[in-house]
């Protein structure tokens, strides 16, 4: 991805020495028409940078980042020893209520060799590869939630899930995975990496949650999390690396055909007022009233 953002990057880059390149030069266009070179190199500079910001802000509204995806919390780095990875998933209880549940059907293994292959839909795999560089990720997963709380309320009394379009109520149904852990300090850290059902049309989100607790103790306090969104089937890799570029040209090029038309609209509108001033002159009452200006003088 690093190299695919550093394409973009020149790309907008070299977008604008290209076309300034035609309008240089005895041969460029700017000559020949008497256009004035600065002024056009710079618009096309205040116009690639306003597109490289418009660019990473349409990326915050439907990403929420502005460059990159968020790195794994960093309280991941203070884990001392963890006690059990717990696969995740919401179903609803006999009273029809959302409740937090073992995932049945997950392999730690497959898991980490998922997220090692495929870093876009790397999502909950990013805590278990955090550990696995840590060498904590453990060799089995757990497959009980005895230790815990009711997770649900704590999830969505955090203020993380993401609003959902109308139709897509069902965006909290969660899957993903519980990192049990023990924190440097000896407290206990609870790491949730979950994913969402659609938000709308093929946009999802994804969660990174911190809770804290006493060790020994099944309460636990939410500390903070992120969020973050990717698409399946959608317009995935539609990045501000991506977008920068064609709005820089699109951008340019408008730019350039306002300035010429400003331009062209002022040296005519200057040009008229000579012309007006010239046939001033040369009027007989004036030129009368040169000629005694004249003689007074003299």
């Amino acid at each position: 991805m690093d190299g695919i953002m550093l394409v973009g990057m020149i790309a907008a880059v070299l977008i604008g020495i290209v076309i300034l390149s035609f309008a240089k030069g005895e041969e460029g266009w700017a000559f020949r028409f008497r256009l004035p070179v600065f002024a056009y190199e710079v618009v096309a500079i205040i116009i690639i940078a306003v597109a490289f910001l418009v660019s990473i802000g349409i990326s915050k509204a439907y990403w929420e980042y502005f460059i990159a995806r968020p790195p794994v919390l960093s309280e991941i780095d203070q884990i001392a020893e963890v006690r059990a990875v717990i696969p995740v998933e919401i179903k609803w209880n006999d009273d029809g209520d959302r409740t937090v549940v073992v995932w049945e059907d997950f392999s730690l293994a497959e898991r980490v060799a998922d997220g090692k292959e495929d870093s876009y839909y790397c999502l909950d795999e990013r805590l278990l590869l955090a550990l696995e560089q840590r060498e904590l990720l453990p060799s089995t997963h757990s497959t009980t939630l005895i230790e815990f709380p009711a997770l649900y309320p704590l999830i969505k009394g955090s203020g993380l899930l993401a609003v959902p379009d109308e139709g897509y109520e069902d965006s909290d149904i969660i899957q993903g995975v519980v990192v049990d852990a023990v924190d440097e300090s000896g407290a206990r850290a609870v790491f949730l990496g979950i994913r969402g059902r659609q938000v709308w049309n093929d946009h999802y989100p994804y969660y990174e949650m911190l809770f804290l607790g006493r060790t020994g103790s099944s309460e636990l306090t939410y500390v903070r999390g992120q969020l973050f969104f990717y698409d399946v089937a959608g317009i995935e890799g539609l990045e501000w690396y991506v977008i920068w570029p064609y709005l820089s040209v699109v951008g340019v090029a408008a730019g350039f055909f306002v300035l010429t038309i400003g331009i062209a609209s002022y040296r005519g509108t200057k040009r008229i007022a000579k012309g007006r001033e010239m046939a001033c002159w040369n009027e007989p009452w004036t030129l009368h009233r040169l000629h005694w200006v004249r003689l007074i003088v003299s």
